[in-house]
Parts: C-alpha cells; structure tokens; sequence
C-alpha cells in the first residue's frame, strides 16, 4: 500500500469509509497514515448497523464495530441477529421467506460473528463455513493469510465435497504468485485449515456488486 499511494497526492483525502465486506486488519493500519478510516457492518435488509472509528481500529482492528444507536446485535448459534430501526418490509411477494428470515423481531443475517466486549466480529458467510473432518473452518480467517503473499491480487476459500472429510478446503487465486510460496504461507495455518488444492487463475466470477460469486467456485472444483 505505502509504494503504491505515495505515487499520488492525498492532501485532499479527509476520510475513508469500508463497507459491504471486512477489511484486512493490516490495511486498515497502513491506511491510518494517510487519512482517518471507518468501518461499518450492515446488511441491505437492515442497513448499517454498526461503526468503528480510527481510534477503535487501533484497539480492535480485526473488529466491524460496535452497534449504532437504535440497533440491537447478538450473535446466536454463531450467526449474527440484528434489529434495526431501519430493517426492510419484506422480500417482494415472497411471505415465507421474509418469515423465515427473522426470528421474533432479529433479521437472520445469514452472517457468522462474535461479539466480545462490545465489539462485532465477522467471520464470514454461514452458508460459506467449511466443514472439514468435523471442524468448523471459516475462509475468511485463512484468505487473510494468503493475502499477505507478495503478488496476490484476489483470493477465495471454498469448500467442495469429500467422501473421507466430508469438505476439503481449496484455495482459487488471482495473482502473480507460485503455489510453493501459497503452501509455504499456508503452514501458519492449523492443519485442518490448510488448503489441500490451489489454483492460481486470472479471474473469479462476480456479480453486478462485485462480490465473489463462490458458489461458482464450488461448483467448478
């Protein structure tokens, strides 16, 4: 980040805002030299529910936030809950799926999460957690890793289908990277969180918002 931004002239920059996905703990630390950074969870449903300011990142970076006043966030079985002044209606013309999707007055976020002391932790998407041998694997906490490989650009963990394990966990990349250096980084990882397969492409499929379609990816594999 640092070789890369001061190329440019940032003097008008007065703030940045991260949505719609966890940043890296790091770049949020990098980026706190050049501008104050926010971060906010929320989902389309519920809108923003949460805020973490430039001097909560320096505390707890790998944090989304603490609850915006008027909303209310707990955590149940692992995934996120959230009630909000400014949830949605309903999905349009589909009645059981908006019921299904709450439970008394929570929006079911389909998100996975802690909170410790006050503070929101995401982990990833439910129907995204890799089941591996039994063990709970969240892809997130292993994309951070492999981001950290000079040259990597994107990264998707997914899990696909094992007679033995039930799921394995596989690694797609984009970047100019060789999967020696992939499998190298992969060992600060425990065991069963290391990928078993890697492939290093030039794209991975999104949608109209630019989100990782890995459903795709599971399908390919």
């Amino acid at each position: 980040i640092k070789n890369k931004l001061e190329k440019y002239d940032l003097s008008s920059l007065k703030s940045l805002v991260s949505t719609s996905y966890a940043l890296n703990p790091d770049t949020k630390k990098k980026l706190l030299n050049y501008t104050d950074v926010y971060e906010c969870y929320g989902t389309s449903e519920v809108g923003c529910v949460t805020h973490l300011s430039p001097e909560d990142i320096k505390l707890h970076p790998n944090s989304v936030g603490r609850a915006l006043d008027g909303a209310d966030i707990k955590v149940v079985d692992g995934e996120i809950l959230v009630k909000s002044p400014w949830k949605f209606r309903e999905y349009y013309k589909m009645p059981d799926i908006t019921k299904k999707s709450f439970e008394s007055d929570y929006f079911k976020t389909g998100d996975l999460g802690e909170i410790i002391d006050g503070y929101l932790y995401y982990r990833g998407r439910k129907k995204e957690m890799i089941k591996t041998g039994g063990i709970s694997v969240y892809p997130i906490d292993i994309e951070r890793v492999l981001k950290e490989v000079e040259g990597i650009r994107e990264v998707a963990v997914v899990g696909v289908e094992d007679e033995y394990f039930g799921e394995v966990v596989i690694a797609v990349v984009v970047g100019e990277v060789k999967k020696e250096e992939l499998i190298k980084k992969a060992s600060k990882l425990a065991p069963y969180q290391r990928p078993l397969f890697y492939d290093i492409v030039k794209e991975l499929p999104k949608n109209s918002l630019v989100k990782i379609q890995k459903f795709k990816l599971k399908e390919k594999y």
